[in-house]
């Protein structure tokens, strides 16, 4: 039986599973690394906030940050080959206030080919912009882990 690779078409990237689980709730998403589709990953972050009940603001917020790290995946990447694959999840918790907590966590990794990017060069103003728009951001292995939460009354 022939293995599949990390990055294979039927197979997301590997780091991007453990974190989110399989629960059936997590989204995931692959798109070419490439420029033009920037606003389909942009689309499927803004549908996932709105679904999760987050205001204008914070579907904004969400979609910059994953453009700011959609835009540096794309610095030297190969066009033929690299791929971004999203994985997303909605949570709801209870929070201070009494009403509910909702969280989006977003990961981001990019792969050439069969190969795992390990790292993501982030310059001072995305990562000023990232930090600004969304609650809990971390890179991990070349994994971009974006957190939004807020509150809301059901």
């Amino acid at each position: 039986m022939m293995s599949q690779s990390p990055t294979s078409p039927t197979r997301l990237d590997p780091r991007l599973d453990p974190p989110l689980g399989d629960d059936g709730s997590t989204v995931r998403l692959r798109v070419p690394l490439r420029d033009e589709f920037a606003s389909t990953v942009r689309v499927v972050v803004a549908s996932i906030g709105a679904d999760a009940g987050f205001t204008v603001d914070d579907i904004d917020d969400l979609r910059l940050a994953v453009s700011e790290v959609f835009s540096a995946f794309t610095i030297g990447a190969d066009e033929d080959s690299a791929v971004v694959d999203l994985a997303a999840r909605t949570t709801i918790g209870s929070g201070e206030s009494g009403a509910d907590r909702t969280a989006v966590e977003i990961r981001l990794a990019a792969s050439s080919g069969s190969v795992p990017s390990g790292s993501i060069d982030l310059d001072e103003l995305a990562m000023t912009i990232i930090r600004a728009a969304v609650d809990d951001f971390r890179i991990d292995a070349g994994v971009v882990t974006l957190v939004k939460r807020t509150d809301r009354i059901r």
